[in-house]
């Protein structure tokens, strides 16, 4: 058991305490604490803009672009894990081999695998070896960068397709 989850206070009682057992081991602590201090920054000069420029102001140039782009990657990483031909599995039937497999390549359009670096069309080596960045793995053999499921190629229709079914 790791105790209770939390990511911004790394010390019980959302910590064990025990060595094999911790939330954020070693040096991780650290890295917690230093990130913690970062948001607060952050949030410190978020909050100086918005009482200088006006809370909408802000709200424009910076929440904005911020929920767009992260409403974005979600979709994109939703897309890449989940389709209705990829099977999901539990327990003893799971293995990191075969979930790395049952991600999914999905091109983009030349203009977006471009703008992404090709992460979504390379995407299942980069389960199988997350040392490989994804836009020399488009050389890759196609059996690597193809998923294992029924349907061996990727899928073709436009995303918006794909993202509705």
């Amino acid at each position: 058991m790791r105790g209770l989850t939390n990511h911004f206070i790394p010390v019980k009682p959302f910590s064990t305490g025990e060595k094999n057992t911790e939330l954020f081991p070693g040096q991780w602590k650290k890295k917690v604490w230093m990130s913690d201090v970062g948001i607060l920054a952050m949030g410190g000069l978020l909050a100086a803009w918005a009482a200088k420029f006006g809370f909408w102001h802000m709200a424009a140039l910076y929440l904005g672009p911020l929920a767009i782009t992260n409403c974005w990657l979600v979709l994109y990483t939703w897309l890449q894990h989940t389709d209705v031909d990829v099977p999901h599995y539990e327990g003893e039937n799971w293995s990191f081999l075969k979930g790395a497999f049952m991600s999914i390549d999905r091109p983009y359009g030349p203009l977006f695998d471009f703008l992404h670096h090709r992460i979504g069309s390379t995407h299942v080596v980069h389960h199988i070896d997350c040392t490989i960045p994804c836009a020399p793995a488009l050389p890759c053999p196609p059996p690597l960068r193809s998923p294992t499921h029924p349907r061996a190629e990727p899928p073709s229709p436009p995303p918006v397709r794909f993202t509705l079914r």
